[in-house]
């Protein structure tokens, strides 16, 4: 499930409500239905979009993110319980990353997800700091308060900043209420929910999901900036398509060729002027219309690029591409200062 997809999901639950009926001798019955589907489907959307999304942006980056302590809390997941370890040793040939051992419970808490944040080496407390500072989280959650929503808060719940502690606190009452119908479809939900309270839970998770895709995709850029692996190799000089963040879109820009250039690699990533960096695909090269086999040195081309960033026509990106061990080596081999070498 894609960032469009879950939206759409979404616009789609908050129309359930007007199936409402408004005789109140018939209503009762019909309106508790639509909230215990709202409530499920809320907690299923959530769960859904950001497994998926946890999981795609391991599969995409595990060069980066496959490391010693990646590989021990994963082994530590996957001996922790009888059906990981079953699920390991049925498939012990394959060495790929499970996804049902990644995440191995069926309620996508705030700690679960902040487990998983932790176990790919993210650094949870930027994403903390960016959702304490985003000012319409925190007026969301005076909207909730002044509408009789209060937060779950529980022992996990230690949060000192009271902005965090309250989004947590919202997460887990849609956590929690999606327990309660699953384990007891009679038992009655402590919020009374009508389309109004819907749409501002809706926002809530539209906004928040917004937040954490920011912020993987500042972690991944980190990260390869860390390792020294991404080196800018042409400015795009102008953007002439842009394109939503859908994987099955493109986007058209124009890149100046310079003279020395040789030709454009396989793997590219784009890198906005924010510092978001995603991987991308080359569809194809034109120059005056014509498609090109190969680059033209010292002339602007157009590229046909297949990436899942948004792309405005009025923001400035550019290519870049990973380096290959010899320039790392030559890097480290710069960076060394002799001076510091002892004889004995």
């Amino acid at each position: 499930m894609n960032k469009e997809t879950m939206n759409k999901h979404l616009d789609e639950l908050i129309n359930s409500f007007d199936l409402m009926p408004s005789a109140p001798f018939i209503s009762l019955k019909i309106q508790r239905i639509i909230q215990r589907n709202f409530i499920i489907s809320l907690y299923s959307i959530w769960e859904t979009y950001i497994k998926n999304k946890l999981y795609d942006v391991y599969m995409k980056n595990e060069d980066i993110l496959y490391n010693e302590e990646f590989i021990k809390k994963y082994f530590e997941k996957t001996f922790s319980k009888k059906y990981t370890i079953k699920i390991f040793m049925d498939n012990i040939s394959d060495a790929h990353i499970k996804k049902e051992i990644l995440f191995d419970s069926n309620n996508l808490s705030w700690y679960e997800f902040e487990n998983f944040i932790n176990a790919i080496g993210f650094d949870i407390s930027r994403l903390k700091s960016n959702l304490t500072n985003r000012d319409e989280l925190d007026k969301l959650s005076s909207i909730f308060m002044e509408r009789g929503i209060t937060p779950l808060y529980n022992q996990k719940n230690n949060e000192k900043d009271i902005k965090m502690k309250r989004i947590v606190g919202y997460i887990q009452l849609i956590v929690e209420n999606r327990n309660q119908i699953s384990h007891n479809f009679d038992t009655d939900l402590p919020e009374n929910i009508n389309k109004k309270k819907a749409l501002i839970f809706i926002h809530f998770i539209k906004v928040l999901t917004g937040e954490i895709e920011q912020f993987i995709e500042k972690e991944i850029a980190l990260k390869l900036e860390q390792n020294g692996d991404l080196k800018e190799i042409l400015e795009i000089v102008n953007v002439i398509k842009g394109c939503n963040m859908n994987i099955d879109q493109t986007c058209i820009v124009e890149v100046h060729i310079p003279q020395d250039f040789k030709e454009l690699p396989k793997d590219i990533y784009i890198k906005s002027e924010t510092g978001s960096v995603k991987k991308a695909k080359i569809i194809a090269k034109q120059y005056k219309g014509i498609n090109l086999s190969k680059i033209i040195n010292n002339k602007i081309i157009s590229i046909e690029i297949q990436v899942d960033m948004k792309i405005k026509t009025n923001r400035k990106y550019s290519i870049c591409t990973r380096k290959s061990t010899t320039e790392k080596m030559k890097l480290l081999q710069t960076s060394y200062d002799k001076s510091k070498l002892s004889i004995y």
